[in-house]
């Protein structure tokens, strides 16, 4: 059986979940960097920030569970006929932590030799509106 592509999708919960996504994984539930003035204007691409979110124990718990999970429904959706698999990877921006959490996800699955791709959807779209306002003003 070829495995289908995977394609990981960051993105903010405020922008809207990815019409296309097969699986949704929501991030608020790890710290958020928002919070932390050194962090805030800076994203999930940044090692600082993915070092904060990806530290605690619940982020490596959950990156294994979602591995796992992906490994064994993608043979099954194989089975199906699909041969593109879209996993969203959703935080309130999708600046931080779906970012951080999205690559993490993406290295662990390439490094297990399975097709993937990334796409940051959100991760320039409150920098984008803090922009726009600051012209109007």
């Amino acid at each position: 059986i070829t495995l289908p592509l995977v394609t990981i999708i960051s993105f903010g919960f405020k922008y809207g979940v990815p019409l296309d996504a097969d699986i949704i994984h929501d991030m608020r539930f790890l710290p958020n960097p928002y919070y932390i003035d050194s962090m805030r204007r800076c994203t999930g691409e940044d090692d600082a920030v993915a070092a904060y979110v990806m530290q605690s124990a619940q982020a490596q718990t959950y990156l294994d569970m979602v591995v796992s999970q992906t490994e064994f429904v993608l043979p099954l959706f194989a089975q199906e006929g699909k041969t593109d698999i879209v996993i969203g990877v959703g935080c309130t921006g999708g600046m931080h932590r779906s970012v951080a959490f999205a690559n993490a996800l993406y290295r662990r699955l390439s490094d297990d030799g399975q097709p993937v791709e990334i796409v940051h959807r959100d991760i320039m779209r409150d920098r984008a509106a803090e922009q726009a306002a600051k012209k109007e003003s």
